[in-house]
């Protein structure tokens, strides 16, 4: 049973041991889990993992202004609270 906390680096990539980078940008949690028992089972460390990824955390989305403003630069855009 091993647990890590691994950090979507900024080019969206993870390193795993034994499997190296993977791309992750753009997938689900579901899909980093199906991509990573895949590699697994391709290349013969596990043949039936049980693979769970969590989001803990998020950069959040944001938006840019440029031009003639006052103050130019990337906000973020806040996440409504319901």
């Amino acid at each position: 049973n091993t647990s890590q906390q691994i950090k979507v680096g900024d080019e969206g990539s993870i390193s795993l041991p034994v499997l190296g980078q993977l791309r992750v940008a753009g997938m689900t949690p579901r899909e980093i889990e199906l991509e990573i028992k895949s590699q697994l089972r391709t290349k013969a460390v596990l043949d039936d993992a049980d693979v769970q990824v969590q989001l803990l955390d998020s950069p959040g989305l944001r938006f840019s202004i440029l031009g003639e403003v006052r103050r130019s630069g990337a906000y973020p855009i806040p996440t409504p609270e319901y």
